[in-house]
């Protein structure tokens, strides 16, 4: 598997990050919260374990939206202009949602799955599909718990990030 360093931004340049993520596990999620959240028919994200992210300029806004299942999960947005940077749990976060279009590297994140999580999933629509290649959706009744205790791009298996691809060979989703 490939490791890769991604910087990011808001649009107004206030808030700026990096991590380390793995483009394979690059997913599209097509659940109501993720539409409603985003503006938009579905939402792109990329995980990156915590310990490989870092805010280098700014503070997010939080906002906790709490799922029709009861879960709770941190929406990170720029106070200033208002672009969604990343999600997570509600605490100690082991992971952070990376929104794929914040990156400067979004043209090499591509999606490579595509989920709908909740009860309310509308799914992908054929202009969708057509656009994703025709990558399959997985209903999924939680979308972090498929990658919780799964992420091969940590710090144990990196060591210090050099600022490039790293190579890792170790299967997320055994």
């Amino acid at each position: 598997e490939t490791c890769m360093k991604i910087e990011g931004a808001c649009h107004c340049g206030a808030i700026t990050y990096e991590a380390v993520v793995d483009p394979a596990k690059v997913t599209v999620c097509h659940c109501s919260d993720c539409q409603m959240l985003s503006g938009s028919a579905f939402r792109t994200v990329v995980p990156a374990p915590k310990e490989t992210f870092t805010l280098r300029t700014g503070q997010p806004k939080i906002y906790v939206k709490t799922a029709e299942s009861g879960a709770k999960r941190v929406q990170a947005f720029c106070p200033e202009c208002g672009t969604p940077i990343y999600s997570s749990a509600v605490g100690d976060a082991p992971v952070f949602f990376i929104r794929v279009g914040t990156t400067r590297q979004r043209a090499q994140l591509r999606p490579k799955s595509q989920i709908c999580a909740g009860p309310r999933c509308l799914g992908p629509s054929i202009v969708e599909q057509m656009l994703l290649g025709g990558v399959g959706v997985e209903v999924v009744p939680d979308f972090p718990q498929l990658f919780e205790g799964r992420l091969a791009c940590g710090v144990q298996q990196l060591g210090v990030v050099l600022g490039g691809v790293f190579h890792h060979h170790h299967h997320l989703l055994d």
